[in-house]
């Protein structure tokens, strides 16, 4: 016999036998890798029928905010007239922003970036 195998091999199992013992919990991490998991595997007719929420992107939730801020002052960008004075509102900020480039405040790389986040902000009233 080696060092290394138990005198009592019977003695110092650790399998249990017995299906009737209790098992060990996973732990809160098990859970939830397992709940991850689920999601991740498509579903079959008889799993949970309730599609996992659909991430947002960063230009979805700001739109949210923005809405929240003209719901705050009694007005909604899915009306059609509070959409066309944001849309011209941001119109005059790209020109703000052009004029600013013009006399050397802000450099082509500011410029651009700033466009950007106009640009996502358009997009606004179509994603509400």
């Amino acid at each position: 016999m080696s060092a290394a195998q138990p005198a009592d091999p019977v003695q110092h199992a650790t399998t249990p036998t017995d299906d009737t013992s209790p098992r060990p919990r996973p732990g809160r991490r098990g859970v939830l890798r397992a709940v991850r998991d689920r999601w991740q595997h498509p579903t079959t007719p008889t799993d949970d029928p309730t599609p996992e929420p659909a991430e947002r992107s960063a230009v979805e939730e700001f739109a949210d905010t923005i809405e929240t801020s003209f719901n705050e002052i009694g007005h909604s960008l899915t009306d059609p007239d509070a959409a066309a004075v944001f849309l011209r509102t941001l119109d005059l900020w790209e020109r703000a922003l052009e004029g600013s480039h013009a006399q050397g405040i802000i450099d082509a790389g500011q410029l651009q970036e700033l466009g950007t986040v106009i640009q996502g902000m358009r997009e606004a009233p179509r994603l509400l």
